[in-house]
């Protein structure tokens, strides 16, 4: 039961810090840095990236 208890502990805490580490949190600030990332788009109208 301890095993079970640790296992599903260590799973709750892997699965909450790993979207944390996929996004760091920083939009890209130019046009060129928002083309070259994933599932971002550049907004011309504000002049900044979001997403799709």
């Amino acid at each position: 039961m301890k095993a079970l208890l640790a296992l599903l502990t260590l799973g709750l805490a892997a699965a909450s810090t790993i979207p944390v580490m996929a996004h760091d949190g920083a939009a890209p600030m130019t046009k060129a840095e928002c083309e070259k990332t994933p599932d971002m788009q550049w907004d011309a109208k504000t002049g900044t990236c979001v997403h799709k």
